[in-house]
């Protein structure tokens, strides 16, 4: 790595990873929505082969997660804000879903993968825009069987784009009447198992391809890695803190916006 770009790389890794922890603890969203477009914009920037640079962001991205998670989950299962029903009968689905998508994502065009990241965070966003949920019915989820068929689902569609999976937990939770506060600090502890194995997937289908530059262990990005992660630590549990001052409807509104913002970006690399 030329050390002509190394302060130009540091200074940016700090910036994204002081609002990706601070968006992953307000939003519980893990913070690679935010990531993914940085990283990936940074691989572009040093040259890596245009074949690895989404899968190199995505598995970085889901690697920095973990802590983020971890410390933004914390924050939130303090103020009785984690639905432990739901972690318990989601996680053995969640990490199937996300081994596979890990293992397969190797198989996917770059550009199908910067697809899929851009439409289905667009159709969320969309789906919260217009869907509005009454926050007083804090409804019941739907049979264990179709929890478990969706948990599988989120896991691979996360493993793929590199997230926490908070977006998808939050809106299915949403969908069902569960209060923003609780799906938000849901979805954050949801985000450790989908972000762990996730990660050690993308290490295993990136295990000796060729153009992968230093510094790289599969597909992750050890030094990204270093950089990012004492930044989205400790910011994620100041965004985590604010989620609970911050009215309901402006909550939804800066998710909402957030997940558009992400989007665009990384559609716009494709066209």
């Amino acid at each position: 790595m030329p050390e002509l770009e190394m302060p130009v790389l540091i200074t940016l890794f700090i910036l994204a990873g002081s609002v990706a922890g601070y968006m992953a603890g307000l939003l519980g969203i893990g913070g690679g929505a935010i990531l993914v477009p940085v990283l990936f914009q940074t691989f572009i920037f040093l040259g890596l082969d245009e074949a690895h640079q989404i899968h190199a962001a995505v598995a970085t991205s889901l690697t920095i997660i973990v802590l983020t998670s971890i410390q933004s989950g914390r924050i939130h299962y303090k103020n009785d804000a984690v639905d432990m029903s739901v972690v318990r009968h989601w996680v053995p689905f969640l990490i199937t879903g996300v081994v596979s998508g890990a293992l397969l994502a190797g198989y996917f065009n770059a550009e199908v993968l910067k697809i899929i990241f851009a439409v289905l965070t667009s159709l969320i966003a969309l789906n919260m825009m217009f869907n509005k949920v009454d926050d007083s019915l804090d409804g019941d989820l739907p049979a264990i069987w179709l929890q478990r068929g969706v948990a599988i689902i989120i896991g691979f569609f996360s493993a793929l784009m590199g997230i926490g999976g908070g977006a998808f937990s939050v809106t299915i939770m949403r969908l069902f009447g569960r209060p923003i506060h609780k799906a938000v600090g849901t979805a954050a502890v949801l985000g450790i198992f989908i972000a762990l194995p996730g990660s050690l997937g993308f290490v295993v289908s990136g295990w000796g391809k060729e153009g992968l530059a230093p510094y790289f262990l599969g597909y992750v990005n050890w030094l990204a890695v270093l950089l990012l992660i004492p930044v989205t630590t400790l910011t994620a549990p100041m965004g985590a803190r604010m989620a609970h001052k911050i009215d309901r409807k402006k909550l939804e509104k800066i998710f909402i916006f957030f997940l558009f913002l992400a989007s665009a970006r990384i559609l716009w690399s494709v066209f």
